[in-house]
């Protein structure tokens, strides 16, 4: 909005009067009359060209109450031969030069007009249609604390709330994001309406957590607190507090039950806990896989699994971002667990017993964050908190793995790290057959599963089960998919990122197996069986990674 803004004064009047030209009009009367005007184009033409004739009856009353009155045919030939803001298009219209000036005035109209409610159930009759997309997002971005909150009222009091598509979820968080001001009365209150769908719940859920204030907090933890549901938005409000809604984690102290110390076997009839929050990882929930036997399809024997946690989610642009600004001594309570130094040294150790892992990170470990940071780190189809972490090397996942490694073993009393054999197998990547069980388990009738998600949940992939075939043209935010989950709770398993494996793809040791599917890989390689390999030291935005950690 701020380029907007600047981008037509200049184009209105300041390029004239730098000249010494006079204006037909200043920017701010040429503003009174362009905003009503784009948004009439916008409504009700509905089309990118205005006939001219019609386009001078909607200027001129306007015009009629300012002090110059210029007519209207001579204000628009200024705007098409000196402002460049129109064009002639054909003989007969006009048409905005950049159509993004038309959709960012009618946005600012929007919130100067009489009758917002009746505009705001408008806009949101047409949520997620791509014609209103933009003007919506400038009208969000103008709009005030009560503004905000009466757009939200009335999106969750329609029907069209009800089920969002990805592409609608992904626009709403936008909008979140992009709002100067943010009330929560109107999402508090529908969260607590016993009458709301669990849809919508969900997604008022993802509103406060990127709202990330006392008051959001507040209204997720009454949520928790009074709700008489045990499902899986409860399940997700309480991993939203429990992550400290976006909040920078506190330094890491050892916690029961959910530290990996806390859930290690101490005897034989010790049962293992069926999951575990990690203070070292923000939170970062991991989810027991039971130990058990299948044929794997590699092998095609019977192989046997031991326990094991696998992380919940790949890891997030969030959770991985920390890793870098560690490396870049940003994280000081990190560094009181885990001097970099110490870290440094210990990481060239193990990159040792790994052929070309010790040539990609090179000795100098001031430049290892250019090498490891994500190569999407700046762009916003890729780049948001909870979006997976894309266009990493495998060197830097497994350097990931490795790090959460060594701050678990220096917290459990090994400050020296003197055993980087034993330290290396605390939290790594999975292999293919401990990702494949995991994935495909075991049903009631003792098959396993073509897809993660339980045979009751549809035996083909479909756009609420995964994000696959460029349905959304880009990673969402994991967790977006929870019909799609194992019977145990892990989610993003099939599509949204291939996820990189412990292990070699052949025996040939020259690239790395990868598993589950992508954003914009088709349906067959969501299967739990689906193999496919790369080099390890590419970086496509459409490989990721989750973590596993050994119980013992």
């Amino acid at each position: 909005s701020e380029l907007y803004n600047a981008s037509l004064n200049y184009l209105l009047d300041f390029r004239d009067k730098r000249r010494k030209l006079l204006p037909v009009l200043d920017a701010d009367k040429a503003r009174r009359v362009l905003s009503p005007t784009a948004l009439w184009m916008q409504h009700s033409l509905q089309k990118d060209e205005a006939p001219k004739q019609e386009m001078h009856q909607q200027m001129q009353p306007i015009l009629k109450t300012l002090e110059k009155q210029p007519d209207a045919e001579v204000f628009c030939k200024n705007l098409v031969d000196r402002a460049g803001l129109l064009a002639d298009y054909g003989e007969t219209d006009y048409i905005f030069r950049h159509k993004s000036f038309r959709e960012y005035l009618a946005g600012v109209q929007i919130t100067k007009e009489d009758n917002k409610q009746e505009w705001l159930k408008r806009l949101v009759s047409h949520f997620g249609d791509d014609w209103w997309e933009e003007p919506l997002r400038f009208f969000i971005s103008e709009a005030d604390a009560d503004m905000f909150d009466s757009f939200m009222a009335n999106l969750f009091q329609s029907r069209v709330s009800e089920e969002l598509d990805q592409k609608q979820q992904n626009l709403l968080q936008t909008l979140v994001r992009e709002a100067p001001q943010k009330k929560i009365d109107a999402l508090g209150k529908k969260l607590r309406d016993t009458k709301t769908t669990g849809g919508q719940q969900r997604y008022i859920l993802e509103c406060l957590k990127t709202i990330n204030t006392p008051e959001a907090r507040a209204s997720v933890k009454e949520f928790v607190q009074k709700s008489g549901r045990d499902d899986a938005n409860l399940s997700y409000a309480s991993e939203i507090l429990s992550s400290g809604m976006g909040a920078k984690a506190p330094a890491a102290k050892p916690a029961t039950p959910v530290t990996r110390s806390a859930v290690k076997l101490t005897n034989l009839f010790t049962e293992l806990s069926s999951s575990f929050l990690n203070p070292l990882e923000e939170q970062a929930e991991y989810l027991l896989i039971p130990a058990g036997e299948f044929k794997y399809s590699v092998s095609e024997k019977n192989e046997q699994i031991q326990d094991i946690y696998f992380a919940k989610y790949p890891v997030t642009n969030q959770r991985y971002r920390r890793f870098i600004s560690y490396l870049d001594n940003q994280v000081g309570n990190l560094s009181d667990i885990l001097p970099q130094n110490l870290f440094a040294e210990k990481l060239l150790e193990f990159a040792q017993t790994i052929a070309e892992f010790e040539a990609y990170l090179g000795s100098d470990a001031g430049g290892w964050v250019k090498k490891v940071r994500s190569a999407e780190d700046e762009n916003k189809r890729f780049n948001q908190d909870d979006q997976p972490v894309v266009s990493i090397s495998w060197f830097a996942a497994r350097a990931y793995c490795f790090w959460l490694s060594c701050l678990q073993a220096a917290q459990d009393g090994d400050p020296k790290l003197q055993d980087v054999d034993k330290i290396v197998e605390i939290y790594r990547l999975p292999t293919e057959l401990e990702w494949e069980w995991a994935a495909a388990g075991r049903e009631p009738d003792g098959s396993l599963r073509e897809y993660p998600w339980p045979k009751e949940k549809g035996k083909e992939p479909n756009e609420k089960l995964a994000n696959y075939g460029s349905n959304v043209d880009a990673t969402t935010p994991v967790g977006r998919y929870p019909d799609g989950a194992t019977p145990e709770g892990l989610q993003d398993m099939a599509g949204n990122v291939f996820e990189r494996m412990e292990n070699w793809y052949d025996d040939d040791e020259k690239m790395r197996a990868l598993r589950g599917g992508s954003w914009d890989n088709d349906a067959h390689n969501l299967r739990c069986d689906s193999r496919v390999r790369v080099n390890p030291d590419y970086r496509l935005n459409f490989n990721g990674f989750r973590v596993v950690c050994l119980q013992s």
